[in-house]
Parts: C-alpha cells; sequence; structure tokens
C-alpha cells in the first residue's frame, strides 16, 4: 500500500505478484485454507490485486471464473450415467475440417449444454476475447504448422485471458510455467514477463504443441 500511494506501480504490481505466490503456497498446507486469518490476508491480497489488474477473472485462478467453470462442468458430467461413447445420439453440432477427430459424446455435448444453459456469461466473454486473439493465434498456428482447432486449448487453459495466473504459478494466455516458457524464449524475470505477451506466447505455445 506504501509503494501504490509512493506511486510505485513496478514494485506494486511486483509485490502483489509475490504476495499470489505466496498464497499459492499457504492454500496447499492442510487446514491453513479454513483458518480466519488466511480469509482476512486472501481477501487484502485480492483488493490489492484488483486495483493493480482489474476485477478477477482468471487471474486469481483457485477462485476465478475459469477454474471455477472447470469445477461447474465436470461436477455436471460426474452426473451422466454409464456415459458410454457407442451409447449416444447422433450430435446436434458437428465440426467442420479438422485436422484431429472431435469426438463427439454425450460427455461433449452435455458440457456444450451446461456451458449454453448455465454459463451464457462466460461464453460471451469467450467469444468477445476470441475475436480479438483469435486472428492472431489463426496467423501464428499456420506460420509454425500448428493445426487451427487447437487454438481452442487456449480457451480452456485460461479462458484467452492474457493475465492469467494460476496458483502452480502458470501464467498467460497459455498458461506457461517460467522453465518452459524460457525454453521457448520468452523472457520471465522480476521485471518483464513474456508469457503475458499474446503474440510471443502464442509463438511459443505454437512450438511446444508442434514438439509434443
Amino acid at each position: 500500500m506504501a509503494a501504490r500511494a509512493r506511486g510505485e506501480d513496478d514494485t506494486v504490481v511486483r509485490l502483489v505478484d509475490a504476495a499470489i505466490a505466496e498464497i499459492g503456497e499457504m492454500i496447499r498446507i492442510p487446514d491453513v485454507p479454513e483458518e480466519p486469518r488466511f480469509a482476512d490476508i486472501y481477501r487484502t491480497v485480492v483488493a490489492e490485486y484488483e486495483r493493480v489488474y482489474g476485477p478477477s477473472d482468471t487471474l486469481f485462478t483457485a477462485f476465478g471464473d475459469i477454474f471455477e467453470l472447470r469445477k461447474d462442468v465436470f461436477a455436471a458430467l460426474e452426473a451422466i450415467e454409464d456415459p458410454l461413447l457407442e451409447d449416444i445420439t447422433p450430435p446436434a453440432m458437428q465440426p467442420v475440417g479438422t485436422t484431429f477427430p472431435m469426438t463427439n459424446n454425450r460427455l461433449v455435448e452435455n458440457s456444450m449444454d451446461f456451458l449454453l444453459r448455465e454459463r451464457r456469461d462466460v461464453v460471451r466473454t469467450w467469444i468477445t476475447r476470441a475475436d480479438t486473439y483469435f486472428p492472431m493465434i489463426e496467423q501464428i498456428f499456420r506460420e509454425e504448422g500448428v493445426p487451427d482447432e487447437l487454438k481452442y486449448l487456449a480457451m480452456i487453459e485460461s479462458g484467452l485471458n492474457p493475465r492469467a495466473r494460476s496458483w502452480a504459478r502458470a501464467v498467460g494466455m497459455w498458461q506457461f510455467i517460467a522453465s518452459t516458457g524460457r525454453v521457448y524464449d520468452l523472457e520471465v524475470n522480476a521485471w518483464v514477463d513474456e508469457r503475458m505477451d499474446p503474440e510471443k506466447s502464442t509463438r511459443a505455445a505454437a512450438r511446444h504443441l508442434r514438439d509434443l
């Protein structure tokens, strides 16, 4: 707070990022997340975080939209009895012209139905971000020889949020950890984090996907 009052923006960002990392470590300790003091610390960090980055979306991942959404989707899928691949009806939506086979079964259809029925707000946000980022991703994937449909991984990884940050310290649209990002020439240090650069991280992601 003192650094923010002095206008030291870079210091504020570093302190907030360090606090997020510390909470990420604390939350793994049994019983700590249940302690009232932890809740107080968490609320303070969230408040500072939102002053720096704006309202949290996928950045504060333990409580962020993309990770809560995954939990909700998985819970909905658990409710399906005997989800055998052969026990399905023809899917209502068919993918067109994909390099990889796009499996359609009852689990997939149930996930799509859940998103469209229960989380339209999230889908609208994804579509808005896709309008911004997909043209760039598609161009880079073409240049790197990566199948176009893999662009959707960024939706699942981060909700197409370039500033997404996980408790595991994965950062950016493609959720690189620092060591993997450096392997693909992303600069990651106390002052610069190119994992949050949409174009550079997408180039790195394309090369990483190609190497898998």
